[in-house]
């Protein structure tokens, strides 16, 4: 089984509409993080490391600009973790175009110096190499064609590091270069956040080769300038849109891939076989949830898969308890009262889910220690 995890962002948090990017991938044995956020989106990217006890990912710069770097640099900083990795674009693929582009360049050479100086092994990577880690194999794709938008940030986000990974068929952009027609057919694209490709024809053809998801980091529920036309063109054209307003689950296995988004999910098929590694619902995983521990949402999904279980199947059963609980309050279940109710409640859900309704009506009641 492989996962593909976004934290995501929530009304409370502040600061703007967006953070950059921020990916986790994983095998169950290893683990890449693709791009590390800024802001607020660093504090999400490392709890939820720290949450699954990841100490030693991959880390993975898609270019140099400061949405994308900051955060793998503060992973790198942080005495938690100990990366086995570092992988980066090759410095000389940016030229020397301008002085804002030579900054770039030399914030991701200072990263890379801090990275050596903690033992961390760096690997380059350029268009056109394949990868492998565990049972999570990728090609690297970068855009060489020399055209940018006429100014030094459309010039190192065109030559942004974009991952096709053709057994779950899914293809990550990093800034720009959702133009890799010569490379990939996804199904599942993550937007790119600007550069020359993020156009309505290029949005066309993904459509019209089978892409039929997509998802940007972008907070807002709006369309921004900063997105350019990527999110909207991608939208116009029919795929499914997925944001970053709350957090994005993947689960890849048995030639199927399903996504988990607002306690709803969505599949397709893919190559990747793997292994079911996920538990279905259990009597004490429903009592934690209705306890409120594993959070709400799509946190309750993130906390679940994190403890290997099936999200929307405690969810299912969740629902089956409130139903009945709430029933039971408003007199719309009208089952007697105390031993005569929960025998009854036992003997249609199941041994021990009448005690359940029981201990749901009692947190409804505010009586939360109860349960």
């Amino acid at each position: 089984m492989i996962r593909l995890h976004v934290p995501g962002f929530f009304d409370s948090d502040k600061g703007g509409p967006r953070w950059g990017d921020a990916t986790i991938l994983d095998d169950g044995k290893y683990f890449l993080v693709i791009d590390g956020y800024c802001g607020v989106g660093t504090t999400h990217l490392i709890d939820a490391l720290k949450a699954r006890g990841i100490k030693s990912p991959y880390l993975f710069i898609t270019h140099p600009h400061y949405d994308h770097y900051y955060g793998i640099r503060e992973i790198i900083r942080n005495k938690y973790f100990t990366p086995k990795g570092l992988i980066v674009p090759y410095l000389s693929s940016y030229g020397d175009v301008s002085s804002e582009v030579r900054s770039n360049k030399q914030a991701l050479q200072s990263i890379i110096n801090e990275a050596k100086a903690k033992g961390i092994k760096i690997k380059y990577v350029k268009n056109g190499d394949k990868c492998k880690y565990g049972d999570i194999e990728f090609t690297v794709y970068q855009n060489t064609s020399g055209k940018y938008d006429g100014n030094s940030e459309g010039y190192v986000n065109d030559r942004s590091l974009a991952f096709w990974f053709p057994k779950q068929s899914y293809l990550t952009t990093g800034d720009g270069a959702t133009k890799v027609n010569d490379i990939a057919k996804p199904r599942f694209i993550k937007i790119g956040h600007h550069g020359n490709w993020c156009i309505r024809v290029m949005a066309r053809w993904l459509k019209d080769h089978g892409c039929i998801y997509c998802w940007d980091n972008d907070y807002s529920t709006y369309i921004t300038d900063f997105l350019e036309t990527g999110r909207e063109d991608c939208i116009g054209v029919g795929m499914k849109y997925f944001s970053c307003h709350g957090d994005l689950n993947v689960v890849f296995f048995g030639g199927t891939a399903v996504i988990y988004k607002d306690l709803k999910k969505w599949t397709y098929k893919c190559a990747y076989r793997g292994k079911n590694a996920l538990k279905g619902a259990d009597e004490p995983t429903v009592r934690k949830t209705l306890r409120g521990s594993y959070g709400s949402n799509n946190t309750r999904i993130t906390n679940l898969l994190n403890k290997g279980y099936y999200p929307l199947a405690v969810q299912n059963k969740v629902n089956d308890v409130v139903r009945i609980a709430k029933g039971i309050l408003n007199g719309t279940l009208d089952y007697g009262k105390n031993e005569a109710r929960i025998a009854k409640i036992d003997k249609e859900l199941g041994k021990g889910y009448g005690q359940l309704v029981q201990d749901y009506i009692n947190v409804l009641c505010g009586v939360r220690e109860k349960v």
